[in-house]
């Protein structure tokens, strides 16, 4: 399920790129995946994540250095959020009803047992050798990154610092790394 879980993140990030570039009906793919999503695991609140992002960096347009971020119209900025709205309001169809989409809250919340005992819920550290590689490909994105000085929107910024944190915090997190920073190294490689 978890597989499920990060295949529905990529394309809700294909989705929403789609709409970026002018193709108003990505969006309406949403309410239908995270139907699926919320049936499938509990990942689907990185979904929201990345609309929530995607929203708000849309609310700001500036450009400093090499980030910067495109104001969304009101028209697009509506339809993200009546795209959300109608994701929200499937949540609840499940054999389980409301229980499937709070079962995320829970068990970051309420769970402090499974959490620290289970391993692929620890921290990623440098002991681990995953840990290392992970450190070695971030510190390599910041030197290229340097090198290169590239332009980047806010909302790859902002996920993919989140994905990095996510890592770091639950070793578990590190495919949602993955997802969240290939755009910034396929545009560094492009």
């Amino acid at each position: 399920p978890q597989l499920m879980g990060a295949i529905f993140l990529a394309i809700t990030l294909i989705l929403l790129e789609k709409f970026r570039q002018g193709q108003e009906r990505a969006l309406w793919f949403l309410p239908p995946l995270f139907l699926c999503w919320v049936n499938t695991h509990g990942s689907f609140v990185f979904g929201f994540l990345v609309l929530g992002v995607t929203w708000l960096s849309g609310q700001v347009e500036f450009s400093a250095g090499g980030l910067f971020a495109e104001r969304w119209t009101k028209r697009q900025s509506l339809q993200l959020l009546l795209s959300a709205l109608f994701s929200v309001l499937v949540l609840p169809i499940t054999p389980y009803g409301t229980r499937v989409a709070a079962y995320p809250m829970s068990m970051a919340f309420s769970q402090p047992v499974n959490v620290n005992n289970i391993q692929e819920w620890q921290s990623l550290g440098p002991q681990l050798i995953l840990g290392k590689f992970f450190l070695i490909v971030v510190l390599l994105f910041f030197v290229v990154y340097l090198v290169q000085e590239p332009k980047f929107r806010l909302t790859e910024i902002a996920l993919a610092l989140f994905g990095v944190y996510a890592a770091c915090v639950h070793l578990r997190l590190v495919l949602l790394f993955v997802i969240l920073f290939a755009p910034l190294w396929a545009q560094l490689l492009s």
